[in-house]
């Protein structure tokens, strides 16, 4: 799981998330951030290494998180892996826990991925809360707003 380090305005954390569950996961929708949920398909992801072509892996679905285009608030989706799509599902894993884009450019401003500010929205379950996910300036970006840790359960 992805989880951001700052707990915000949930106490159990917000993690990367797929929207929808079990039958009805919406698999091309926007990801979202959304109160961690322990055991869950749909926030289960292969984190990328530090170095080269960096996907990050929907474990039970097989689809890597997908950058709509490589600019401040561009959605995140899942889709199918592919190499030839490196510039939208490349990512690194810096030593500040925060995960950006890959890009062939230095001239370009690192994408990190980070939540919306502000309270997140009630999002059904017991106390659940969503928030957008999107691509962030990092340089710009509130720390604990693109900050994650991983977490196992």
């Amino acid at each position: 799981m992805l989880r951001l380090a700052a707990p915000l305005d949930d106490p159990m954390r917000y993690c990367i998330d797929v929207p929808g569950l079990g039958d009805g996961i919406r698999l091309d929708a926007p990801l979202q951030a959304h109160t961690c949920k322990p055991g869950s398909g749909d926030q289960r992801f292969a984190y990328p290494k530090r170095t080269g072509f960096n996907p990050i892996v929907l474990i039970a679905y097989d689809r890597c998180i997908a950058a709509s285009d490589r600019s401040v608030g561009a959605l995140l989706t899942t889709e199918e892996c592919s190499r030839h799509s490196s510039l939208r599902q490349g990512f690194y894993w810096s030593e500040a826990g925060q995960l950006y884009l890959a890009f062939e450019s230095t001239d370009a401003a690192r994408l990190c991925i980070g939540v919306a500010a502000g309270a997140g929205d009630p999002a059904g379950g017991r106390n659940h809360r969503r928030r957008d996910l999107t691509l962030q300036d990092c340089a710009a970006a509130d720390p604990s707003l693109i900050t994650r840790e991983l977490a196992e359960r």
